[in-house]
């Protein structure tokens, strides 16, 4: 590599951290990648360097939870929680509770709560690990491929009788964590 190609890739590799809040450099020791401790200049070796750049996590869609009408926790702060119906998100962000009309930093649907099921569309985003409840067996854990059921009618497992919101599966966000 040429020095005006070694000052190029160096280049780039520092707009990529730049770019990116939680990269950093790595280098390689002994055949293994490992976080460096310093980061590169134009005399070192760039074949052992390279710049790691965790993946985005996606933004959970609580948009359909405003059709869905489950519960939903509300917060402006941790300590305080109104349970309500998400009945709207504003321009700003900010979520709406059906029952007060108040506006809330806040929202995700109830966890760790059994929320009874009438049949009809998947009430609930992509992104959440759910426990399902059959009628005809007992609840089985299942990480959201929830598109997969058939919410509407019976399963293999008999109809889907009630829910339960357990997290979020890894990879994703609550739409106020990309704000903090």
């Amino acid at each position: 590599m040429n020095p005006q190609q070694q000052a190029a890739k160096l280049a780039e590799m520092y707009q990529t951290i730049a770019d990116n809040v939680s990269s950093y450099f790595e280098y390689m020791v002994n055949g293994n990648w490992g976080e460096a401790m310093s980061s590169p200049s134009l005399p070192n070796d760039l074949s052992k360097w390279r710049v790691h750049v965790p993946p985005k996590k996606q933004v959970i869609d609580l948009s359909v939870l405003i059709k869905s009408q489950i519960d939903c926790e509300f917060s402006t702060n941790p300590d305080h929680v109104h349970i309500s119906k998400l009945s709207a998100i504003t321009d700003g962000g900010n979520y709406i509770a059906s029952l007060t009309e108040f506006t809330y930093k806040r929202c995700r649907p109830r966890m760790n709560h059994l929320h009874a099921w009438q049949g009809g569309e998947c009430p609930l985003p992509e992104g959440l690990e759910v426990k399902l409840y059959f009628r005809d067996s007992d609840f089985s854990p299942q990480d959201l491929a929830l598109k997969e059921y058939d919410w509407g009618h019976s399963n293999d497992r008999g109809d889907i009788m009630a829910f339960e919101i357990l997290s979020k599966l890894d990879g994703w966000i609550w739409p106020f964590e990309s704000e903090e």
